[in-house]
């Protein structure tokens, strides 16, 4: 079985320390993508790789007793980098934006089987063996 993640949407909104975030400020990346891994550890591993995001706490799209989402958040700073503490107390006194964003990633599981011979057949096509 492989595991898959196969889209990913960042929502950015800028986020106030007193009032928190402006949702007249909401920006949107979508884009499909195709990360797949042996194991659900190592699909988190290169997702928390390639984003940068710390995956110890997620929340989950529930389907039953499938999960066809799940999603996560942090603060980043105009560059989309977690806050330097420095940057932290500049956006506490009010001084500088940070943004509130918000990932979800589907994710799949996938059964990979070889072709058969006779699909080949099938085509018409000629084949050696």
């Amino acid at each position: 079985m492989i595991y898959a993640a196969t889209f990913v949407e960042k929502l950015a909104s800028r986020d106030d320390y007193e009032h928190g975030c402006d949702t007249d400020s909401v920006c949107t990346l979508a884009e499909s993508i195709d990360i797949t891994a042996d194991s659900l550890t190592d699909l988190l591993a290169v997702i928390s790789d390639r984003y940068g995001l710390d995956l110890g706490y997620v929340f989950l799209g529930d389907d039953g007793d499938s999960v066809p989402y799940f999603s996560t958040d942090r603060l980043e700073n105009a560059d989309g980098d977690e806050p330097t503490d420095r940057e932290m107390e500049l956006w506490k006194n009010g001084e500088i934006d940070l943004y509130l964003c918000d990932y979800t990633f589907m994710v799949e599981t996938r059964e990979v089987f070889p072709v058969l011979v006779n699909e080949f057949d099938a085509l018409g096509i000629e084949v050696g063996r």
